[in-house]
């Protein structure tokens, strides 16, 4: 038992575990900071990607109507890879997507309108797109 508290009150002994815990907190905050900017990169680029969709969408709409929308939007749906889309009417019936009824309530979330859902903007008809973690419209 001697043998150990001297060990613990020993200078080097000291030092050492006063090199450590700087290391490890060091280490701890470099990480912390690469994930916290790592996860903002990949934020900021889904929700680029996404205005710029829903750009896409909105002036395909105005170009041609809901029968364009529609079309544009079974397209891209139907391409492998490709994003969650759903295109519903003023009822709420599936007009076009890979997502239905069913898909958004397994998911737990809601359609987000992103600006797309305005009466004025397309009458009759809704587009909602599904972002995973996000339950706020951007």
């Amino acid at each position: 038992m001697t043998a150990l508290i001297r060990l613990l009150s020993s200078t080097p002994f000291r030092l050492t575990l006063a090199y450590m815990g700087a290391f490890v907190a060091a280490a701890a905050l470099i990480v912390g900071f690469i994930a916290w900017r790592a996860n903002d990169l990949l934020t900021n680029k889904v929700v680029e990607t996404l205005e710029a969709e829903v750009t896409g969408l909105r002036e395909q709409f105005q170009a041609g109507g809901a029968e364009r929308l529609a079309a544009v939007i079974a397209q891209r749906a139907g391409e492998p890879g490709s994003g969650l889309y759903l295109l519903v009417d003023a009822t709420g019936r599936k007009v076009a997507g890979n997502l239905d009824r069913v898909g958004l309530a397994a998911l737990g979330k809601q359609p987000l309108p992103l600006g797309l859902t305005d009466p004025e903007l397309l009458g009759d008809v809704g587009l909602g797109l599904i972002r995973r973690g996000h339950d706020q419209p951007a």
